[in-house]
């Protein structure tokens, strides 16, 4: 039980080195290139696109994972602070807060998806699997297979160019508030440091930027749904 807990205290005095913390403005200058030319990829120009966008993830998402021993290092001493005055810290982060656009894009990227074309796509390619039930023709198996590509190349070429416009303007605004959202963390984790009597690390302000990247990352990866060779 010795040895467990001194393990368990060189483990929490070693986090903050033993996991290297990607900056979040390093990560969004990194970010893999929109795929613009989705409708006219290859399945294996796709499934290439697709590795570099989980491995990017897989990134992101160890950062994030690695914050959680931090966290329980910086709030392991807690305890209220009956003197402590956030009044400076508050205002400070209102303002701040105030720089970061409030534009909500799920409901955007939900609309561009879903959207009279999708329906449109959704009801050929039913009615051509139906069809497809009803043949043992391979020749005429083949004509409907065709045609199930070409619902889907119609609908990529419909729906894309919205979605990728959107995915163009995310990464703008995140570019433009990477640096207040980290800073709008940083402020919320002093107050509470100041409150509650946390240990301060830096890193703990990443949080809230990775998981920003991280919803860009998502909707990078919807639009490889779009590619007619996923069908």
């Amino acid at each position: 039980m010795k040895n467990l807990i001194l393990f368990t205290v060189l483990i929490l005095n070693l986090v903050s080195v033993t996991f290297a913390q990607e900056k979040p403005l390093d990560l969004v200058n990194q970010l893999p290139h929109i795929f613009i030319k989705i409708c006219d990829a290859k399945n294996d120009e796709v499934q290439s696109y697709g590795k570099i966008l989980e491995d990017f993830k897989k990134r992101v998402n160890s950062s994030l994972d690695s914050l959680a021993l931090l966290k329980i290092k910086a709030q392991k001493s807690a305890n209220i602070n009956p003197k402590s005055n956030t009044t400076s810290h508050n205002k400070e982060l209102d303002l701040v807060k105030s720089k970061i656009s409030t534009r909500d894009f799920s409901v955007e990227f939900d609309k561009a998806l879903n959207n009279e074309a999708e329906k449109l796509k959704s009801k050929k390619i039913e009615d051509i699997t139906i069809k497809m039930g009803e043949t043992s023709d391979y020749a005429v198996m083949e004509k409907l297979l065709d045609e199930i590509n070409q619902a889907a190349l119609e609908y990529c070429n419909s729906s894309s160019p919205k979605f990728i416009e959107l995915l163009i303007q995310q990464r703008a605004v995140l570019e433009t508030d990477i640096a207040n959202i980290v800073k709008a963390s940083d402020l919320k984790q002093q107050i509470e440091c100041d409150v509650l009597d946390y240990t301060y690390f830096t890193e703990l302000s990443y949080e809230t930027a990775y998981i920003y990247i991280l919803d860009h990352l998502k909707y990078m990866t919807f639009l490889l749904g779009l590619a007619p060779g996923n069908e």
